[in-house]
């Protein structure tokens, strides 16, 4: 395996900030202005030798990140910085802090034309969001929706479109998730995403498991009116060339009040052997506005601040002020984290105890909770799931790592969390041949038990999946290529 060369790219930390009320200290680490972000060498600089940037965010909402359209011109994404009545007030907690173990199924209407989906769930629905793929090179790319009662699990309608979001091939909603406050992003990208747990090989093509990203934002018509349907307050499409790799993830930070979009991405000039791939975080307002506060390039232990190529990564989870990004050692093959907005700056640790082999884990998960952030990854080297635990303790920073293992009878496909935004613990949702799976780790980093199979389904080649939480529920989604049609799960509770 080549690599790049080792020089340390300087660090400079810029005191000095004041951040919007609610959103806590991070840093925002931004790329030196002669990287470009398809991968490529702007005029006049070099790879190898730039050096990087790191700085408190300021106030500025597009400092790092400029949404733009394909055109390169600013996209409005705005949407009316008015929320509608029927948010304004405050949406109670659904659950009692808690592990929530009883859940309801559904599953959505089948379409040839459905190519992706994901679940969420809201204050009074679960909604089922669908790609739709039509018309050359997806001329007539739609996104679809349809409504279920978390209850029941009866659907209210049939699928319709709810959003256009553009012209491209491969249209594929990598994830979603929703605000306490009501409000929905959808996450998607173009150029369809990796298997999980594929290996690549020289013969592996680039192009074909890339391509650009987009968000839409919605708020329901009326919250207290399911019936009324939802409406777009603003979207984000990145800039042209630029490109994720992998599942992306779309979470909701209640702390800062933001949501939190990350992915990997192609740092290679041209494709090689060479491991070259770099993760980001991007965050934003719940009506679509770009947010002070993310992380251009994540830190990693490379001195290029790259990751191997193996694994499904870029994962966050935030807790005290603290940004966590999954993602595996392209030096060693440990699961790793990496953790933005400490006292002292960027840092990096192991997310097992254990002395491993390099087991380049096919995926690694993150989440937040209420004291601390958790990690969970393939543990190849022994066959089941494993994590690590992170206590987040304020001005201390973060603590020592405590290691579990989440009992698994066989090895997990994929593997993705998130908290519950209720102030307790964090999800996990756990890909089996057999089927979708739900685990429940504690506020303290202590696994509740052996997952429980949520969905049943037979995985193939093609099909994915999605975990979101609101006020302590959570939903799970799988989408089926077979049947071209997503199966969702909700937890259910009683009201605190």
């Amino acid at each position: 395996m080549t690599r790049r060369g080792n020089q340390r790219g300087a660090l400079v930390f810029l005191l000095g900030t004041v951040m919007v009320a609610c959103q806590s200290l991070s840093l925002d680490i931004l790329p030196d202005a002669s990287t470009a972000r398809d991968g490529g060498v702007r005029d006049g600089a070099s790879r190898d030798g730039g050096d990087r940037d790191v700085r408190v965010a300021g106030d500025a909402r597009a400092d790092s990140h400029t949404a733009h359209g394909d055109a390169g011109q600013p996209v409005d994404a705005s949407g009316d910085s008015d929320a509608s009545s029927c948010l304004d007030a405050a949406v109670s907690m659904l659950c009692p802090s808690g592990m929530q173990t009883s859940f309801v199924t559904m599953s959505a209407g089948a379409n040839p034309g459905f190519t992706s989906g994901v679940a969420a769930r809201t204050a009074s629905q679960v909604l089922v969001f669908t790609s739709f793929v039509a018309g050359d090179a997806g001329s007539g790319n739609e996104i679809y929706v349809q409504e279920f009662d978390p209850v029941t699990g009866v659907a209210s309608g049939t699928a319709s479109p709810v959003y256009a979001p553009g012209p491209g091939e491969g249209l594929f909603l990598h994830d979603v998730a929703t605000a306490s406050s009501g409000e929905i992003v959808v996450l998607y990208g173009y150029g369809g995403f990796p298997e999980y747990g594929t290996k690549y090989t020289t013969t592996t093509s680039v192009a074909s498991t890339e391509g650009p990203l987009g968000a839409v934002f919605f708020r329901p018509s009326c919250m207290n009116d399911p019936s009324a349907g939802l409406e777009v307050i603003g979207h984000w499409d990145q800039a042209t060339g630029a490109s994720d790799y992998g599942q992306a993830y779309a979470v909701w930070d209640d702390t800062a009040h933001v949501f939190a979009l990350s992915w990997e991405y192609d740092t290679r000039v041209v494709f090689s052997m060479e491991d070259e791939y770099s993760m980001t975080v991007m965050t934003f307002t719940p009506d679509g506005h770009v947010a002070a506060g993310g992380v251009a390039v994540v830190p990693t232990d490379d001195s290029n601040w790259v990751a191997t190529r193996s694994s499904q990564q870029g994962a966050v989870g935030r807790a005290g002020g603290v940004f966590g990004i999954a993602y595996a050692s392209l030096t060693r093959g440990y699961p790793q984290m990496s953790f933005v907005g400490t006292p002292s700056g960027a840092s990096i640790a192991d997310v097992s105890v254990e002395s491993l082999t390099m087991i380049y884990p096919p995926w690694v998960a993150a989440a937040g909770t209420a004291q601390g952030i958790v990690s969970v990854y393939d543990d190849t080297s022994h066959g089941e799931v494993s994590g690590g635990f992170f206590p987040v303790r304020g001005d201390a920073g973060v603590g020592t790592v405590t290691a579990f293992t989440i009992p698994s009878a066989t090895q997990a496909i994929g593997g993705r969390a998130v908290g519950d935004n209720a102030g307790g613990g964090a999800g996990v949702a756990l890909l089996y041949q057999g089927g979708l799976d739900f685990a429940f780790i504690g506020a303290g980093g202590a696994p509740s038990g052996s997952p429980t199979q949520q969905i049943s389904h037979g995985y193939v080649v093609g099909d994915a999946f999605n975990i979101g939480s609101f006020g302590g529920s959570f939903v799970l989604g799988l989408y089926s290529s077979a049947d071209h049609a997503v199966s969702a799960a909700v937890s259910g509770c009683t009201p605190p």
